[in-house]
């Protein structure tokens, strides 16, 4: 039986854009540009794909751009508006800690990730925008980047939901505007979590201790702000090391709190604040000395030495290498 399908032939392209090429390149500029459509192309129809519609670009067949990783990423409950019977599906991408460098840099998609967080309407499994706050004055934020939310519509519902004759943008109706943006809060707050902290946070338990972090945030009606954990095993045993100079790295601890370069932080680029970067990959020689005090810190204050050995692998940083430290300690296992 002969093969059906549609065939899709680009003419007579944008000379004016070649010609601005030089003569050598314009086929390195060629490649980009066929590159450029085949992504577009992967993150529009990417449903398609997945449900068994094949596309090629001339003779490179496509693969689904999946923007909500949805084998790794938290997905929280969907809910069906109504009027209109719309599909909401919210998801709050994994940590990058938790994703290989490939699959961290194509979820990122076409346009990064900053970008493409938000809201992602589709029309009859077409994506018609990837990564909107829609009409909610919400603006897009280094540290909600990992919200996405998939939003299904019908076509009876393109005049509600203010598509234009591109079906190319939308905007909630006022009858849901209440209900979306109750969504895209909850998804933009859990999101904002999962990147502040790391990803490192682990199911609790049964009897084992709450896990401490570097940095917490104490938040009032009129800032936010981020202080040291002073609980945190390491600094512990810093200030009760029974010397001279506790009242100096005391002082020395509210100074890099208060002078913690937030603003600097968040223009510098993304990799650099995530930790996504070659040279922040983690060192457990370099976590080695500091665990080993922070442990016989505890075992001085009362605990056992299994005790104690558990409780510093369940702070950051360790818990990140839990294992790898631990083996670490156990094979050197003597006094401070």
């Amino acid at each position: 039986a002969q093969e059906s399908g549609t065939v899709v032939v680009i003419e007579e392209l944008d000379r004016p854009t070649f010609l601005q090429v030089a003569l050598a390149d314009i086929q390195e500029h060629l490649a980009d540009t066929l590159h450029s459509v085949r992504r577009h192309l992967e993150m529009v129809f990417h449903r398609f794909l997945e449900n068994g519609v094949s596309i090629q670009l001339g003779e490179t067949k496509l693969t689904a751009w999946d923007p909500f990783l949805r084998s790794q990423s938290k997905s929280e409950p969907s809910e069906v508006l109504q009027p209109g019977a719309i599909t909401v599906a919210p998801f709050v991408l994994p940590h990058h800690s938790k994703l290989k460098d490939e699959e961290h840099q194509r979820a990122a998609g076409t346009k990064g990730w900053n970008a493409h967080q938000g809201f992602y309407i589709y029309r009859c499994e077409r994506l018609i925008v990837a990564g909107t706050w829609l009409n909610l004055g919400l603006k897009q934020e280094e540290h909600y980047k990992l919200a996405r939310i998939r939003v299904d519509l019908p076509n009876t519902e393109d005049a509600a939901w203010h598509l234009n004759v591109m079906k190319s943008s939308v905007a909630a109706p006022a009858a849901l505007r209440a209900d979306v943006e109750r969504i895209a809060q909850h998804t933009r707050r859990v999101a904002s979590e999962v990147y502040r902290y790391r990803g490192e946070r682990q199911a609790p338990t049964q009897g084992s201790s709450p896990e401490r972090y570097v940095w917490k945030k104490v938040a009032s009606r009129r800032s936010v702000k981020y202080r040291i954990e002073r609980t945190h095993p390491v600094v512990q045993a810093l200030l009760n090391a029974g010397c001279d100079h506790s009242p100096l790295l005391k002082e020395f601890l509210s100074l890099v709190e208060t002078t913690l370069p937030v603003a600097s932080m968040l223009q510098d680029p993304a990799k650099a604040i995530d930790g996504s970067g070659p040279d922040l990959i983690v060192d457990v020689q370099q976590y080695l000395p500091a665990a080993r005090h922070a442990e016989q810190f505890l075992i001085r204050a009362g605990l056992s030495p299994a005790a104690a050995r558990k409780k510093v692998l369940s702070c950051e940083p360790f818990a990140a290498c839990r294992d790898a430290l631990a083996q670490e300690m156990e094979g050197g296992d003597h006094a401070v």
